[in-house]
């Protein structure tokens, strides 16, 4: 039962890459809304752990004390060995940057911030962007969930050609306010006409600073 519990839940772990999961997102509503099927490995590591269990005790049966120790030894220093990983921390700030911290003392309203990333290779920096939202609560146009919405999806297209026209027409569309441009991304000659650009089409800039990704940028949407 353990076993065939086991391969039940790894065959949902591999979510749209399986077959269990698929079918039971086409005939039942309910598992349309599941957002991470994955999560299906945790049952799977609990089966395999009472099967573990099992092949311990008919691997210890009728041993020594010596034997089982060893035994014991053998199975925890493989685990080490697994699980050993190298973790690479990112230097990240615990207090609002100068930019965000000159946002939080602007008349509240909606804020997008570039790059946006393309609809096909989400998140992209969106999850950076909502961290960041926690220095000034503005509303967000871009932020990070493990669902998108569609509206979102939508848009994300209309702005891949952002300062042009239709991206600023679209961007007052929807109702933003202030803009933050993070210049890294953009290319030395495109990001030094970026503020003339905007100024022309009503956009005031609010301030320029340097980040840890580079320059940045905050722009008020008039």
């Amino acid at each position: 039962m353990y076993l065939f519990l086991l391969v039940v839940a790894f065959e949902m772990s591999l979510g749209a890459f399986g077959f269990t999961y698929p079918w039971l997102h086409r005939h039942i509503v309910v598992y349309r809304g599941l957002r991470a099927p994955a999560r299906a490995g945790l049952f799977a590591l609990m089966f395999l752990a009472v099967l573990v269990g099992y092949g311990y005790q008919r691997l210890a049966r009728g041993r020594s004390p010596a034997v089982r120790a060893l035994i014991v030894a053998a199975l925890a220093a493989a685990l080490l060995v697994e699980y050993h990983v190298s973790l690479r921390l990112l230097e990240f700030p615990n207090t609002a940057p100068p930019i965000y911290q000159l946002l939080a003392s602007q008349p509240r309203g909606p804020l997008v911030e570039f790059p946006v990333p393309p609809p096909d290779s989400l998140p992209g920096r969106d999850a950076e962007y909502a961290y960041m939202s926690t220095f000034h609560w503005f509303p967000l146009v871009n932020g990070y969930s493990g669902v998108f919405p569609r509206s979102y999806l939508m848009l994300l297209p209309k702005l891949q050609t952002f300062p042009d026209e239709p991206s600023i027409r679209r961007l007052r569309d929807v109702g933003v306010r202030y803009i933050i441009v993070h210049g890294s991304t953009f290319r030395d000659s495109d990001w030094l006409n970026f503020h003339e650009y905007l100024a022309q089409h009503g956009v005031k800039e609010l301030g320029r600073f340097d980040g840890l990704d580079g320059p940045a940028a905050l722009y008020e949407m008039r």
